[in-house]
C-alpha cells in the first residue's frame, strides 16, 4: 500500500509542527529574561490573569521573586513586584518612555506606573 498525503494533510502537519516548535521556543529557558510562569503561544499570560491581576501578580512575586518575567500576548514582559525595584528603574531615563501594551492597559485600566500618563509630563519626579 502506498502513502500519499494530500496537500492539506501536509499542511495541517506542517502547522501542528511549527506551533509545538514555536511553543517549545518561547518557553524555553531564555537568560535574557527573568523567570516566571509558563505561557501559551499567542496568548501569552493572559488567560492566567483572570479577573483578579494583582492576586495572581503577588502569587507570582511570592514565587519567582520581586523581579519575574511574563507574556501578554506575544510580547515580553517584565514585572517589578518591590518599589524599591521600580524606584531605582525609573530614576534612569534610557528605561522611561517604552511604548505601551494596550493588554497591560487593559488590565490595569490605565493606572499601573507603566501605563499612566502623568499630568506635567514627568512621572520620573513624582516616582523618585
Amino acid at each position: 500500500m502506498e502513502f500519499y498525503l494530500t496537500f492539506f494533510e501536509c499542511l495541517l502537519a506542517t502547522i501542528a509542527i511549527l506551533v509545538v516548535v514555536i511553543y517549545y521556543k518561547k518557553n524555553s529557558t531564555d537568560s535574557r529574561y527573568p523567570p516566571g510562569p509558563k505561557s501559551v503561544p499567542l496568548l501569552g499570560n493572559v488567560l492566567q490573569i483572570g479577573s483578579d491581576p494583582l492576586r495572581v501578580f503577588q502569587k507570582w512575586a511570592d514565587e519567582y521573586g520581586p523581579i519575574y518575567s511574563i507574556r501578554m500576548g506575544t510580547q515580553n514582559t517584565i514585572i517589578l513586584s518591590d518599589p524599591k525595584l521600580v524606584k531605582e528603574l525609573f530614576s534612569h531615563t534610557n528605561s522611561t518612555g517604552r511604548p505601551a501594551n494596550p493588554i497591560t492597559h487593559y488590565i490595569g485600566g490605565g493606572n499601573g506606573v507603566a501605563t499612566r500618563k502623568a499630568h506635567n509630563g514627568n512621572l520620573n519626579v513624582a516616582l523618585c
